[in-house]
């Protein structure tokens, strides 16, 4: 698998990713309380008479549990249980113990998210290409149809108005700072500077402390009226991997000051929408367009027509160079 293939599995995984860090939960046994009485309900999956379940799964079975589903991710199974509380997804090790939260595999990539609504996500093509092997099991497995992607079925077909779609698009379109600079009117910035001033982007991951730099070294520009700038937040550094909540909470809404309140006092509201998702995931199919490893990552149009593409920080001058 290529890299722009791996960037564009991590994407359509964080559209619907709940941003929490792998970790292991403290009670991984959930406390009783109502369901939702529009929440759909999976009949349990019968194990094999030889069958046994490791032990935290068995007693949540034990006390009301029903199996909806189960599955591998790299050698760590996870088991879907219907509880009075929702439908919980739980990950088990070798030696019994139960982990809540993301997945990622040896590269970084996210392949397991047990707390979203459907921790498996990719198409059966991309399960398979991804190493993620979807498994349901006993002869009591309900007859109603089980989410595709856990059973392998085929997902619809995706349509120009599927959000993973554009997604999908935006991803494999060409790459290189031209191409990625036609294609920035996707890319969801927090914008600030006059209207008619020289526009550069800069892809910023909130916890980079160079890309605080960056943003102190053109307050200045920016304050005079010589500079506009759209700040675009991406995901780079495990620090904000571990933080999605809080990059997530730049992006809905996008505002100056709200990113000044980040840059200079780490305040922001945390938010786990999914257009905030959505907002996320675009930035970053146009940051790995760009074919850089760090940030920030600046470009703008020069005088002669260029796009210019500044990898790292940088003293901007604008007047000479942008327009």
């Amino acid at each position: 698998m290529n890299d722009r293939s791996r960037h564009t599995f991590f994407l359509i995984f964080l559209v619907a990713s709940v941003a929490n860090p792998l970790t292991a939960a403290p009670d991984p046994l959930p406390s009783a309380s109502p369901s939702s009485p529009d929440a759909p309900v999976s009949p349990s999956v019968a194990p094999t008479p030889a069958e046994a379940y490791p032990a935290a799964i068995q007693t949540l079975l034990d006390r009301g549990g029903r199996l909806a589903g189960r599955g591998v991710v790299g050698d760590l199974p996870f088991w879907m249980v219907e509880t009075p509380a929702g439908k919980q997804t739980y990950v088990t090790s070798p030696r019994g113990f139960v982990i809540r939260g993301q997945v990622y595999d040896p590269g970084g990539l996210l392949k397991l998210d047990t707390a979203a609504a459907a921790p498996v996500i990719l198409d059966p093509a991309h399960q398979r290409r991804a190493g993620l092997q979807p498994l349901l099991g006993g002869p009591d497995a309900a007859p109603t149809p089980a989410p595709a992607a856990l059973t392998g079925g085929s997902p619809p077909v995706p349509t120009l108005d599927d959000p993973v779609a554009v997604v999908e698009t935006l991803a494999r379109g060409a790459t290189g700072p031209e191409a990625v600079w036609a294609d920035l009117g996707q890319a969801t910035a927090i914008e600030e500077g006059a209207s008619g001033a020289p526009l550069v982007y800069a892809f910023i991951d909130p916890y980079c402390p160079y890309c605080h730099q960056q943003w102190r070294l053109l307050r200045q520009p920016v304050a005079d009226g010589a500079l506009r700038v759209r700040w675009v937040p991406v995901v780079v550094l495990e620090a904000s991997k571990r933080q999605l909540p809080q990059v997530l909470g730049l992006l809905q809404p996008t505002d100056a000051e709200g990113l000044a309140r980040w840059m200079t006092r780490h305040i922001v509201e945390s938010r786990t929408d999914v257009q905030a998702k959505l907002a996320l995931v675009r930035n970053q199919a146009l940051f790995g367009r760009l074919q850089v490893n760090k940030v920030p990552a600046l470009l703008y149009r020069a005088a002669d027509g260029r796009v210019i593409l500044r990898a790292g920080l940088s003293p901007l001058t604008p007047g000479a160079t942008v327009r």
